[in-house]
C-alpha cells in the first residue's frame, strides 16, 4: 500500500465568530499556507529526495474540502487519521467521511479528546463514532493526544 499526506487545513487560523473565538484567535495558524509548503518542500527535499512527492496540502474549510476529496478519490485508503479540527463540524465531517475508508488495525488519534476549553472534538465522536466503540490510548510524550487502534 502506498503511503501519502493529506493536511486539510484552513491555513488562516479559526473563524472569528461563536463562543470561543476568543480562544480560537490566540492559537490562529502562524506562516499560513505558503510557510508550510516551504517546509513540506525542504523536508520532501531532504528527507525523501527519490521519492514521488508523498505530502499533499488541501487548503480550505475541512467541512467542504474533504467531502469534495473523497469523491475525486474512490482508491482512497485511510491507515492513519490524525484529528486536530478542534472544532465540532469539522471533526464530525472527517470522520464521516473518512472513517469508511479505514481498514482494521488502522489508527486514529485525537488532539483534544475530552478537552474542556475543546469540547467540539468529543462531542464529534459522541456522535459519530461512540465512545464505547474505541480502546482509547495515551501516548507516553503528551498528556493530550489520545488514540485508538480499530477493531
Amino acid at each position: 500500500m502506498r503511503r501519502h499526506i493529506y493536511g486539510f487545513d484552513t491555513f488562516t487560523g479559526f473563524p472569528q465568530n461563536g463562543a470561543t473565538a476568543e480562544l480560537k484567535a490566540r492559537f490562529a495558524t502562524a506562516g499560513g499556507l505558503a510557510e508550510v509548503r516551504r517546509l513540506v518542500e525542504t523536508f520532501q527535499r531532504n528527507e525523501l529526495p527519490d521519492q514521488p512527492d508523498m505530502i499533499t496540502l488541501i487548503p480550505g474549510d475541512a467541512v467542504h474540502t474533504i467531502p469534495d476529496f473523497v469523491a475525486r478519490q474512490p482508491h482512497l485508503v485511510v491507515a492513519l487519521l490524525f484529528l486536530d479540527f478542534d472544532l465540532y463540524e469539522p471533526t464530525a465531517i472527517a470522520l464521516r467521511h473518512l472513517l469508511p475508508r479505514m481498514p482494521r488495525g488502522a489508527v486514529i488519534a485525537f488532539d483534544e479528546l475530552d478537552d474542556p476549553d475543546w469540547p467540539g472534538e468529543s462531542q464529534a465522536v459522541l456522535d459519530e463514532i461512540g465512545l464505547r466503540n474505541l480502546r482509547l490510548r495515551r501516548v507516553p510524550f503528551d498528556a493530550t493526544v489520545s488514540f485508538a487502534v480499530l477493531d
